[in-house]
C-alpha cells in the first residue's frame, strides 16, 4: 500500500520541486548501451529497500546512472554505478555506494544544456573504494552515452513538469547610427564589446572541448588499464600451469629415475649371484667329469631349479615390495582425507562460535550505518561487507588478494617487494639488493621479473643464457 501511494503521488511530488525551484533525482538502467528502464528516485528506493523487485534484471549486474534533473529537463549531476539482481529479482541488499555524495562531489563533466554537470564514473570518482563498482560512459561512439541521457529527458516519460525560463528583457541601447560623421574612435566600444563576447564564448566551448577530451581519455586509460590487469591475469594463470606441469614432470622423473636406480641395484645382485653360482657349477662339472652321466644330469636339473627358485624368489620380493607401498599410499590417502573432514568440521565450528557471538553487534553497526573499511600497504581503502567481515579477520591478505583478483601467494610476494623494492636475484648465496622501482599495485607484479634491477630480469637472464648456448 505504501508503494502504491508513493506512485500515485509521483506527480505531485516533481510538480512542487519544480515550482520550488529543486532538482528532481531520477534513475536509468542500460543494457548493452541502449535505456531498458527509467524511475524517479523514490521508486529506486523502494527496490533497494527490496519492497518490490524488477524480474527482468533477475541474476544480473545492470548498469545505471543517477541523475539530477533541474525544472527544464536538462542533467545537472550524474553517477553511472552498477547494482546487482538475485535470482528473484530483487536488489543486492549489500549496495551501499552512496550516490548523492558521489554526485554533489562529483568532477567536471560534459555540457548537456544547463552547463557542466557534476560527473562521477569509474575513471573518475572521489571516493576511491566505490571506484570498481561504478563504470564509465560511451563517448567514442554516436550517439554518445551523454546524448542518450539527454534525448530521453526530452521525451519525458517520466512525466515531470517542465518549466520554461522566464525570458531575459533587456534595456534597449542606443545603438550609434553610422553616418559620415560617425568616428573610428566611436565605433571602437561597440567592436571592443563584441570581440570580448566572442572570446567569452570561444573559452565556454574550448572548456566544454576540453572537459569531454579528458573524460575520454580517462575512459580510455581505465580500458586500457583493465585490459593490462586481464592480461596479467592470463599471463599469470598459464605460468602457473605451466609451472605446475613442470613440477609434476620433474617429480614423475625422479620417481621414475629411483624406480629404475633400484630394479637396476637387484638385477645387479642377482646377476653377480648367477655368475657366482655358474664359476660354482663350472667348477663341480670339471670335478665330476669323471663321475657317471646320471649324476652329471642330476647337477645339471638341481642347478636349474636353484636357478628358477632363485628368479621365483626375487621376483615374489618385489611385488611384495610393490604391493607394500600401494598399500602404504592407500592408508595415507584415508589418513589425509580423515585430517581434511576433521579440519572442515573445527573451521564450522569456530565459524558458528563466532557469528553467534559477534555476528548481532555486527548486524546492529550495519544496520546503524557504520561501514568497515581497512587498510592495506600500497592500496586504496578497501570497504569490508559485514557478511565478509569474518572471512577477512580469518585471513586479511587471502581476502584482500581475492578482491583484487590475485592469488594470495601472488600477493605477499608483492607486498614484501612493496616494503622493501630491491633485487632478490641470488648472486653466490646471497641477494643482490640493488634498488628498484616499487611495483604501486599487485596486479601489474610479476614475479622474478617486477623483484628484479636491470642486470637480472628475465630477458637479461635469456639473452645471456642463449648467448652461452
Amino acid at each position: 500500500m505504501p508503494l502504491l501511494l508513493l506512485l500515485n503521488n509521483k506527480t505531485a511530488i516533481t510538480d512542487e520541486w519544480a515550482r520550488a525551484g529543486m532538482t528532481t533525482e531520477a534513475i536509468i538502467f542500460f543494457a548493452d548501451n541502449h535505456v531498458t528502464k527509467e524511475m524517479l528516485y523514490p521508486e529506486f528506493e523502494a527496490v533497494l529497500d527490496r519492497v518490490v523487485g524488477i524480474s527482468e534484471f533477475a541474476g544480473q549486474q545492470v548498469p545505471a546512472v543517477y541523475l539530477r534533473i533541474d525544472a527544464q529537463l536538462n542533467v545537472t549531476a550524474a553517477v553511472f554505478f552498477r547494482l546487482g539482481f538475485d535470482g528473484r529479482g530483487n536488489a543486492d541488499n549489500s549496495w551501499n555506494i552512496p550516490l548523492q555524495h558521489l554526485a554533489d562531489k562529483g568532477a567536471r563533466g560534459p555540457d548537456l544544456g544547463a552547463g557542466v554537470i557534476k560527473l562521477s564514473c569509474r575513471s573518475q570518482c572521489a571516493v576511491s573504494w566505490h571506484q570498481r563498482e561504478l563504470w564509465d560512459p560511451v563517448t567514442d561512439s554516436k550517439p554518445t552515452t551523454f546524448e542518450k541521457i539527454a534525448a530521453l529527458l526530452k521525451r519525458n516519460r517520466l512525466g515531470l513538469t517542465v518549466i520554461e525560463p522566464e525570458p531575459v528583457v533587456q534595456a534597449q541601447q542606443n545603438i550609434p547610427v553610422l553616418s559620415e560623421q560617425f568616428s573610428a574612435g566611436q565605433a571602437a566600444p561597440a567592436n571592443d564589446a563584441v570581440r570580448k563576447q566572442l572570446q567569452d564564448d570561444f573559452k565556454q566551448r574550448q572548456a566544454a572541448l576540453l572537459d569531454e577530451q579528458k573524460l575520454r581519455i580517462a575512459t580510455l586509460k581505465s580500458e586500457a588499464r583493465e585490459h593490462v590487469e586481464k592480461l596479467h591475469r592470463h599471463y599469470r594463470s598459464e605460468a602457473a600451469a605451466l609451472a605446475l606441469k613442470h613440477s609434476e614432470a620433474l617429480q614423475a622423473l625422479a620417481n621414475e629415475k629411483s624406480i629404475s636406480r633400484r630394479y637396476k641395484e637387484t638385477l645387479e645382485a642377482q646377476a653377480q649371484n648367477l655368475h657366482d653360482e655358474r664359476e660354482q657349477f663350472q667348477q663341480n662339472v670339471t670335478a665330476a667329469k669323471n663321475i657317471e652321466t646320471q649324476q652329471v644330469a642330476a647337477l645339471e636339473q638341481k642347478f636349474a631349479e636353484e636357478l628358477r627358485a632363485t628368479v621365483d624368489t626375487a621376483t615374489a620380493e618385489l611385488k611384495e615390495m610393490l604391493e607394500m607401498r600401494e598399500v602404504e599410499l592407500f592408508y595415507r590417502e584415508e589418513q589425509l582425507g580423515s585430517l581434511r573432514e576433521e579440519i572442515s568440521q573445527l573451521r564450522t565450528e569456530r565459524q558458528a562460535l563466532l557469528s553467534d557471538g559477534g555476528d548481532k553487534l555486527l548486524s546492529r553497526l550495519a544496520q546503524a550505518g557504520i561501514t568497515f573499511v581497512a587498510y592495506q600497504p600500497g592500496l586504496d581503502h578497501l570497504s569490508v561487507p559485514q557478511p565478509d567481515l569474518f572471512a577477512y579477520l580469518e585471513s586479511p591478505s587471502g581476502y584482500v588478494a581475492e578482491r583484487y583478483g590475485v592469488d594470495q601467494s601472488l600477493y605477499e610476494q608483492w607486498l614484501a617487494h612493496y616494503q622493501l623494492p630491491v633485487c632478490r636475484h641470488k648472486v653466490d648465496d646471497s641477494v643482490c639488493g640493488e634498488p628498484i622501482t616499487k611495483v604501486e599495485r599487485p596486479a601489474d607484479f610479476i614475479p622474478n621479473d617486477s623483484d628484479r634491477c636491470s642486470q637480472h630480469d628475465f630477458a637479461t637472464l635469456h639473452a645471456d643464457k642463449k648467448e652461452q648456448a
